[in-house]
């Protein structure tokens, strides 16, 4: 195929040894005995909490407390805490192998310029979710499956005690694989829930289309009208 023309060429000009992956940007590659595959950071998920003098922290079942309600702070002592780093570590696990702190990291950068002692305890809690989680990731299966490409979407409906916007959510799965992922801010102030909703549907809508392009330019077009799913009734009806 490509992949092994593409090698042997270079194995024309350099010194090339090729071995099973195991590590890829400080993605660790797990190859199981039936061919599945699981991606995770556990190394460095583990490493984390050290830089934040965390190290004997207790673990949490959840990335964010549901009763947490941040808001932009006016203090000038934001300096005190390493906010910035930390949240930037949480956005790099965020959009590699952990989905589930999407919305925490999402959140919690917006604040980089704003953050106070509220503020570092809620991304304190993040890392203590992950520090009790470490060994989470993403499974793909080599069973053959045929789900074919489906997404889900959800909105949380006036999220932001700011300026009152609403939260976006998609998940895009392959044949039940989890392969795309986002949790971010709507750029517009929706009216209703269902605004909010049909700005969820409609985001992940244009990334559906481009996706469905680009497994066209790989050769594994996507046959037939795609599974989407919306838990909002009068989005769905719109």
């Amino acid at each position: 195929n490509k992949l092994n023309e593409f090698i042997t060429l270079l194995k024309k000009e350099f010194n090339v040894v090729t071995t099973e992956p195991n590590h890829y940007l400080g993605i660790q590659i797990e190859s199981l005995d039936d061919g599945s595959l699981f991606i995770h950071q556990e190394s460095y998920v583990l490493e984390v909490p050290d830089e934040f003098n965390m190290t004997n922290c207790h673990s949490v079942s959840t990335p964010m407390n549901h009763s947490c309600n941040l808001n932009k702070s006016t203090s000038s002592t934001n300096e005190v805490y390493p906010y910035r780093e930390a949240v930037g570590k949480l956005i790099y696990l965020s959009t590699r192998t952990r989905p589930d702190i999407s919305y925490a990291a999402s959140k919690l950068s917006q604040f980089n310029n704003c953050f106070d002692k509220q503020h570092w305890q809620a991304v304190k809690h993040c890392l203590r979710y992950l520090k009790g989680t470490s060994r989470k990731g993403l499974f793909y299966s080599s069973k053959n499956r045929v789900d074919g490409l489906v997404v889900y979407s959800d909105a949380s409906f006036a999220n932001d005690s700011d300026k009152y916007k609403s939260i976006s959510g998609s998940v895009f799965q392959y044949n039940g694989h989890c392969i795309s992922w986002r949790s971010n801010k709507q750029t517009t102030v929706a009216s209703s829930t269902t605004e909010s909703e049909c700005n969820s549907v409609l985001e992940a809508t244009k990334d559906l289309i481009w996706c469905r392009q680009l497994y066209e330019q790989l050769g594994r077009k996507v046959q037939g009208p795609t599974t989407f799913y919306c838990d909002n009734q009068p989005s769905i009806k719109l």
